[in-house]
Parts: structure tokens; sequence; C-alpha cells
């Protein structure tokens, strides 16, 4: 849902998970004279699924409470149920695309566009010979295909040396 809201709608959105949201994070919100008129910028989505620990349900519903006390507003969504996980995180998610992509429509925001995203990329390879994208995975990393020639060599025969000293191991 965050993702969705920052890149669809446009917006300043934040996630957090039940404990750890009832530490510091709601501390942040005990709405007071000096700070309201920041803390009533926020609108808070609760998602509930019926297969949520009952010790978790409590706590949503008494953050919840808590927040309305304040004045926030707060918006319970539950899931719905499927027969299995994967197709009520799926809706989940399809729930979370049509509600950015209207909520987007409404405040007239381009919801296909990432100009952003675009701006820092452009400004990232000013500075850079080629991209980097690199990530791990658990055969090592694996590294980017518009690296110059010499280091794609260089990481290719690292790798053969790592496959002939795992072959020597066993």
């Amino acid at each position: 849902w965050k993702i969705k809201l920052n890149e669809t709608w446009k917006i300043p959105a934040f996630s957090n998970v039940f404990p750890e949201l009832n530490h510091n994070e709601m501390t942040g919100f005990d709405v007071k004279d000096s700070t309201r008129e920041l803390s009533e910028q926020f609108c808070f989505i609760f998602l509930k699924d019926e297969h949520d620990d009952p010790r978790v349900s409590k706590r949503m519903e008494t953050l919840s409470r808590l927040y309305q006390d304040r004045g926030l507003p707060v918006i319970e969504a539950p899931l719905e149920e499927h027969e299995n996980i994967f197709q009520t995180i799926f809706s989940s998610l399809a729930l979370a695309d049509w509600t950015a992509y209207y909520t987007a429509e409404i405040y007239g925001v381009e919801s296909e566009q990432v100009p952003m995203v675009e701006e820092f990329k452009k400004l990232i390879a000013l500075d850079e010979k080629w991209p980097l994208f690199s990530f791990c995975t658990n055969r090592g990393i694996i590294r980017s295909m518009n690296e110059p020639p010499e280091l794609k060599n260089e990481f290719k025969k690292s790798r053969m040396d790592q496959a002939i000293r795992r072959k020597r191991i066993k």
C-alpha cells in the first residue's frame, strides 16, 4: 500500500507493523497544541485480516481509538477473505492500486508518470560512468550488463574461481 500511494498518488506514505508501531512511532502523533497542524495532515489506514493475532487486533483497536480521540483520521480496511493467502494478498494489492489511482484522479495527479525518479536517474547518471544495478542472490552478486567489458570479464573469472574451489572442497 505504501509504495502504491507514494508512486501513484505522489504523496508521502509510511508503513509500520504491530506491535512495533505501538512504541516510538505512535508517540510522534501524541497531538499537542504545537504539533496539531502537522499531525492533522496524516491519515492512518489499518489493514485488518481476520487471521490477525488477537493481541495485534487489540493493539489496532486501541491505537485507532487513541488516534481518533486526538482528532486524527483512521480508516480501518478489512482485507477480503479468499481461499488462500496469496489470493488475499493479491486482492489487497489490487485494492491499493485502485485506491491510489482514483485518489490521484480526484487530486489531478498524473498517476502513470514518475518525473522525480526520472530526474534522479538523469542526475545520478551524470556522475557515474555506467549505471550500477547490482543485487545479491544465493549464488552471489549479479551486476549490471552495462559495465565496461573488463569488469564483466573480471567478474566472470572470479565466479569461475569460486566454482572451481567449491568442486575441490566437495
